[in-house]
């Protein structure tokens, strides 16, 4: 069955222009963080059922221990709450960092950021409360555009994107396609 026409020349240049964006919010979650900042801030993932963190919220963490040891940023905010496995997200990313050989009073810990926007209000405070003025969002590559924007919903100006080293996934897909309607979702109702 084809299209008729009329809806062809619609759907044509909107479907040209998602996968422009698209392509252009991939590139921008690659992008190289602007270094040095003042501030890391590490959103949170799933934790498994025996109080590790999974291979996504790993490779986070090991990107923002990567960057605090190369001097890149004065702390670490770690935000996530409690998951349905019974654990604070936050409290295993902290413990993961001090293992990492983050010093305890580097590390803040947001136990209350159960979702991006939650995580951006609470490191917006944060960050007032110290006076920092940038922040590098450490994520999954897809994420990072739209934790991105949510900080600077928040008020915060300077901020960069650090992606968590890169594994395939068969879900990135789906979590590209649920970044980016998230993406338009945060800015249209910032």
């Amino acid at each position: 069955m084809q299209l008729p026409k009329p809806t062809r020349r619609f759907f044509a240049p909107v479907l040209t222009l998602f996968l422009l964006h698209l392509g252009l919010l991939l590139a921008d979650g690659l992008r190289p963080p602007a270094l040095p900042s003042d501030v890391a801030v590490v959103l949170g993932s799933k934790v498994h059922p025996d109080g590790q963190p999974s291979s996504g919220l790993q490779r986070r963490l090991e990107r923002a221990a990567e960057i605090f040891h190369a001097h890149g940023v004065q702390a670490i905010i770690v935000s996530g709450g409690r998951g349905i496995e019974g654990f604070e997200e936050a409290d295993v990313m902290s413990n993961v960092l001090l293992q990492a050989g983050i010093p305890p009073d580097k590390i803040i810990v947001d136990r209350t950021g159960n979702n991006t926007r939650l995580t951006a209000i609470h490191a917006a405070a944060i960050m007032k409360t110290h006076n920092w003025r940038s922040a590098v969002v450490i994520s999954q590559y897809y994420h990072v555009p739209r934790a991105k924007l949510a900080l600077r919903q928040q008020g915060i100006q300077q901020v960069s994107g650090a992606a968590a080293e890169y594994r395939f996934a068969w879900t990135d897909p789906l979590s590209i396609l649920r970044e980016c309607t998230g993406y338009y979702s945060y800015l249209w109702n910032g």
